[in-house]
């Protein structure tokens, strides 16, 4: 949607946001820089790309985390033991770290199905004009008795567009500009008019004909495209019971 109020530059000698944004990117990424080994998000990255190289590799460390967490586990460790012994806080410790390596493995195996399944969509989907394939909602399910999988690709629409108002305002009629910009009092400080776009009006003469879309084509931007998002839905042949997630 476009907006109806202008954001108002600061005075020279002001920071401005656009400043204190990039001051900002730069401190983070001297932190990521120093904390790359044991940021989570490294560490993510890091198991997608083994698994991308190497997937058994990826099942053979989840199958070892998973045996080694079942080793670790105290399940005599409960809330009754609170304050807990340092032993046991190093038991837990001991636990989690499995806990954490089997969650990076299974996160890397998990972009196998969105993988291949939005492949296999982009290659089969209906197609709509003047969007991507790989935009494009599909679904493909499994067959046969007993529990199964819908897969969906769904969302990837685009952001809103937005649109050079001030610009636009030069090719319309009198008449048009009457009708799509009306005129707003302020009684701020010191009271002043302002022209600000009616975006309801104009999507009337856009509808009506009035005005050509060829016309406006130059001063609209496009959103950009949303990432589309995996659904599964676990289906029972036997019951219909779903479970989507």
């Amino acid at each position: 949607m476009t907006d109806l109020i202008a954001v108002r530059k600061g005075k020279p000698t002001q920071v401005s946001l656009a400043d204190l944004q990039s001051r900002l990117d730069a401190r983070k990424e001297i932190e990521e820089t120093r904390t790359a080994t044991s940021s989570r998000r490294s560490r993510v990255e890091e198991a997608k790309r083994v698994f991308g190289f190497d997937p058994l590799a990826t099942l053979e460390e989840i199958q070892g985390h998973a045996t080694a967490l079942a080793a670790a586990f105290d399940s005599t460790i409960t809330p009754a033991d609170v304050p807990l012994s340092q032993g046991q806080v190093n038991t837990l410790s001991a636990e989690f770290l499995h806990l954490d390596q089997l969650k990076l493995q299974i996160e890397a195996l998990e972009t196998r199905y969105r993988t291949l399944v939005f492949a296999h969509l982009d290659e089969t989907v209906t197609r709509v004009p003047g969007r991507p394939a790989s935009q494009t909602p599909g679904k493909v399910e499994a067959d046969g008795p007993g529990l199964h999988y819908v897969f969906e690709r769904r969302g990837g629409n685009r952001a809103n567009p937005t649109l050079d108002a001030l610009g636009l305002k030069n090719e319309l009629t009198p008449a048009q500009i009457a009708k799509v910009y009306k005129t707003v009092h302020h009684k701020a400080v010191a009271a002043y008019d302002e022209d600000v776009f009616d975006e309801a009006a104009f999507g009337e003469l856009i509808e009506s004909g009035e005005l050509d879309l060829d016309v406006v084509a130059p001063y609209l931007t496009a959103g950009d495209w949303r990432t589309p998002q995996l659904y599964k839905t676990l289906v029972d042949s036997h019951d219909h019971d779903h479970f989507e997630g």
